[in-house]
C-alpha cells in the first residue's frame, strides 16, 4: 500500500471503499497518535490535540482550514 503521506484525501462516499480488519492494522501504524472509534455504526479517527494557549490553537486551526482546503476534505 502506498504510504499514508503521499496520498490524495478522498471524500467519503456510501459506495467508497472500506478499509477492512487485515488493513487497518499495519495503517494504524503510519498514524501513531490517532484512534479508531465507530460513531453512528461509522469507523472513523479520532485525534485529541492539546495546545499551550489560545494563540498557538487558533493558529493550528488554521493551518488546519488551509489544508482542508487543499484537499477539498473538511473535518466533521
Amino acid at each position: 500500500m502506498e504510504d499514508l503521506l503521499k496520498q490524495k484525501c478522498v471524500a467519503c462516499r456510501a459506495d467508497a471503499p472500506r478499509v477492512t480488519d487485515d488493513e487497518l492494522p499495519g495503517l494504524l501504524k503510519e498514524i501513531p497518535d490517532w484512534q479508531p472509534i465507530t460513531k453512528d455504526s461509522v469507523l472513523m479517527l479520532n485525534k485529541v490535540f492539546k495546545f499551550d494557549d489560545y494563540e498557538q490553537s487558533l493558529k493550528f486551526t488554521q493551518k488546519v482550514a488551509a489544508l482542508a482546503e487543499e484537499e477539498d476534505h473538511h473535518p466533521a
